[in-house]
């Protein structure tokens, strides 16, 4: 499921230009409303090659792995999310249906 939603947002977005941000922001809204946030940053952030490319080997992901913040994130688990994941695109897909 992780590797789908990954491509679904980008397949949706990136077509229409949308930053990185714009990214970042239905994966993690999508995250929350399938309640596999955490679950999918242990995931990323257990892969070594991800860590290597993306962090300094000083950086606090690389050094503690994320784990205090995810134990944190896990009480976002106890809530029941309907967050839009297509905000960065919705209105750039009605024009384009339009036409």
């Amino acid at each position: 499921m992780l590797l789908s939603t990954i491509d679904n947002i980008i397949s949706t977005h990136t077509p229409l230009k949308r930053s990185q941000d714009s990214h970042f922001k239905a994966f993690i809204c999508t995250a929350l409303n399938e309640k596999h946030l955490v679950h999918w940053l242990k995931l990323i952030y257990k892969t070594r090659v991800l860590l290597e490319r993306y962090y300094q080997p000083w950086s606090y992901a690389v050094k503690t792995g994320f784990e205090d913040a995810l134990k944190s994130l896990e009480k976002l688990g106890n809530f029941d999310f309907d967050l839009p994941v297509d905000l960065a695109v919705r209105q750039l897909q009605s024009i384009k249906d339009a036409f």
